[in-house]
């Protein structure tokens, strides 16, 4: 008996040591408390990373600086920073979001006393942000601001989010940011969109900073934009920062004061479209609409319906951009000048070479040979020659005769 239970325990205690044993691979750790997967939620250089934030150090450590992380699903993390004091000069980063989100959440990011960013990027480097959302976790408590800028930043297909924490969802104070498609909302009460300052009496004062948004109809920018000098000397600020704006739709009355040449405004439920001025196409298409196709030749038709077929898609298209705008009508106005009418063709006519000689012609003729042996031509293009003569009292030598 004693044998049997000192070999129950002896299984037992070498079952016990075998499920400690820790079996990996490249992505799974398993074990018999516990089974884990490591997360892999960024890559560069075909190297994945746990975090977005380690993925860009990666990239920072290179001699280059230079390239794309990419994102491989909705992960959360803390804040990214680019700093002049950490040697972060000359950097060429782009985070390419893939699709997903990043959340950020605490610790943030910023200058010292200040690290209350999301994101933040200073002078002498570059940074693209594409296709995604970024975020903020309702759980931070520091993430005041989502994006300060101060380097030349590009935003690309983005949708911007803040917490009821983030009063700013973007700070830029230097460098020139451009967006094209990208849609900005948050919950905090007195939300800013856009902050547009030149920071005068500072590293900053040198160049004002810029702001260029391409959006569509289906972007929509919430919040309040400020647009402005600050600091020794703003009240005469002869340099102000300068924003652009091309499309989309905003909550601030003051985006008027920012539309690009060739945009209209229209107002409707509390929002501003900013769309491209279309009524010189309108014109056009309605000018040439109602051509009809019997009289133009079949080529030069071809290329005018084309056209006008391309124009009334553009001005059907909420999402036009003024370049398709300006395209379409340059395009409508070159087909229209270039339809060429059909000859005209007469019914009946009568061609009388001489005084003894009477032809009467139905439709058309290419040649009518009268008696002095002179050629007559008649041509209409395109048109079938159906030709019946009638000839009166013609006295032909034996020479016309040989004809």
């Amino acid at each position: 008996m004693k044998k049997i239970i000192s070999s129950l325990l002896i299984i037992v205690l070498a079952f016990s040591i075998i499920s400690t044993v820790v079996f990996a691979n490249d992505n799974v750790t398993v074990n018999s408390k516990e089974s884990t997967t490591t997360e892999y939620v960024a890559e560069f250089n075909n190297v994945k990373y746990k975090t977005l934030v380690e993925a860009v150090d990666a990239l920072l450590s290179t001699g280059s600086k230079k390239g794309t992380v990419t994102m491989l699903k909705d992960t959360t993390g803390g804040g990214i920073g680019l700093f002049n004091s950490k040697g972060h000069n000359n950097v060429d980063l782009t985070i390419d979001f893939g699709g997903y989100t990043y959340t950020c959440s605490d610790p943030s990011v910023g200058s010292s006393g200040t690290e209350t960013q999301g994101f933040h990027f200073e002078k002498g480097n570059k940074v693209t942000l594409k296709n995604g959302t970024i975020n903020v976790s309702s759980k931070s408590t520091s993430t005041k601001m989502l994006i300060q800028n101060y380097c030349d930043l590009t935003l690309e297909n983005l949708k911007l989010e803040g917490a009821t924490s983030t009063q700013y969802i973007i700070s830029s104070n230097y460098g020139d940011l451009k967006m094209t498609n990208v849609s900005i909302s948050g919950a905090h009460a007195s939300l800013v969109a856009i902050d547009l300052m030149h920071w005068l009496g500072t590293q900053y004062e040198d160049k004002a900073p810029t702001i260029v948004i391409n959006n569509n109809n289906s972007n929509v920018i919430k919040g309040a934009i400020d647009v402005y000098c600050y600091g020794t000397g703003a009240d005469v600020c002869k340099e102000k920062p300068t924003l652009t704006v091309s499309g989309g739709k905003y909550t601030d009355q003051d985006i008027k004061n920012y539309i690009e040449e060739g945009y209209i405004i229209s107002e409707e439920e509390g929002l501003i479209s900013v769309l491209p001025d279309k009524s010189e196409l309108d014109k056009l298409i309605a000018d040439n609409k109602n051509l009809k196709e019997e009289k133009y030749t079949i080529d030069s038709w071809k290329a005018f319906k084309t056209a006008l077929t391309n124009a009334e898609t553009i001005s059907n298209n909420v999402n036009a951009t003024k370049a398709q705008v300006s395209e379409a009508i340059e395009k409508l106005q070159k087909a229209v000048k270039g339809l060429t009418t059909k000859p005209s063709i007469p019914e009946k006519t009568e061609v009388k070479i001489d005084t003894d000689v009477e032809m009467t012609v139905d439709n058309n003729i290419d040649k009518v040979i009268n008696s002095n042996d002179k050629v007559v031509e008649y041509i209409n293009k395109g048109v079938e020659v159906n030709t019946e003569i009638e000839i009166k009292d013609v006295k032909l030598s034996e020479e016309d005769k040989n004809i």
